[in-house]
């Protein structure tokens, strides 16, 4: 998701324990990515259609405290994204993060992985519009606390639709680790503090709103999931939270969303973002 992942990749992008984190930890291969809670939602909620400027940049504040294996902290993550919507029925885009983690131990900062990503639009009426598309993080980190040194793929549908006074949205996706070094994982020991995640999950975003203020103000109730796949590690993890977008103009939009864990099963605590989206 901004906006619905925004379109972009998870719808753009992937997400990001207490006692089921720690064993998360300690059992499985977990990483650092970015995710669809990371993603902005590129067309109007209220109208399901594309917004026409060729050109969005967005930039977005997120902070995230979290209780990982007894170690307890934050991370502080500044997203500067831009997306070019040029091409017919075509988006292209990245997303990069700059994060700030504080633990007991240490603070550090530095550049989280970026996310490069594609998608095809369509518009089908005034009530549904779709999205398919892949995203690929790379593995730009600028240290192993703040991002890991692996690649992810993700392709991912989304779709919005408008059924009487309400609108709905929707995302699905399956994030793959793809390693550039071919060895067993199980033994690292560096912790891993923003945006854990696993080899291989299902990721998804439910949202469903109702516009006000002549539809330039729109609330949305979310809720958020990542399913863990393979080798006998399932485990499902649940968020929700709210959302909400204020157009000021035709170019110009500023929002704000929070999320939290509804399951035991958790990666952090809270999640708190505002951000500002520009179209020229």
């Amino acid at each position: 998701m901004a906006h619905l992942s925004d379109f972009n990749m998870r719808f753009i992008s992937r997400l990001g324990v207490s006692t089921a984190l720690m064993t998360l930890l300690t059992t499985q291969t977990a990483k650092a990515s970015c995710g669809l809670e990371h993603c902005p939602i590129t067309r109007d909620p209220a109208t399901g259609l594309p917004f026409t400027s060729p050109y969005q940049l967005q930039a977005r504040a997120q902070s995230t405290s979290f209780d990982i294996d007894q170690t307890k902290g934050h991370y502080h993550q500044i997203f500067v994204s831009g997306e070019y919507r040029g091409l017919k029925s075509i988006a292209i885009g990245f997303n990069v993060p700059l994060t700030r983690l504080t633990t007991p131990e240490e603070s550090l900062s530095g550049l989280g992985n970026s996310v490069l990503y594609g998608e095809w639009r369509h518009v089908f009426s005034d009530k549904i519009a779709a999205s398919f598309g892949t995203q690929i993080e790379l593995p730009l980190g600028t240290d192993p606390l703040l991002a890991d040194g692996h690649a992810v793929v993700m392709p991912y549908g989304t779709i919005h639709l408008t059924l009487g006074s309400f609108y709905w949205m929707g995302n699905l996706g399956f994030a793959k680790t793809i390693d550039s070094h071919d060895h067993d994982h199980s033994n690292d020991k560096t912790p891993v503090y923003v945006n854990p995640h696993d080899n291989e999950e299902m990721v998804y975003r439910l949202g469903i709103g109702a516009p006000f203020s002549s539809k330039r103000v729109q609330p949305l109730i979310l809720i958020e999931g990542q399913q863990v796949l393979g080798h006998g590690h399932d485990r499902t993890l649940v968020q929700g939270g709210g959302r909400i977008q204020a157009h000021l103009n035709g170019s110009l939009s500023v929002h704000a969303s929070f999320l939290v864990p509804v399951t035991t099963a958790r990666r952090w605590e809270n999640r708190f973002q505002v951000g500002l989206i520009g179209r020229l």
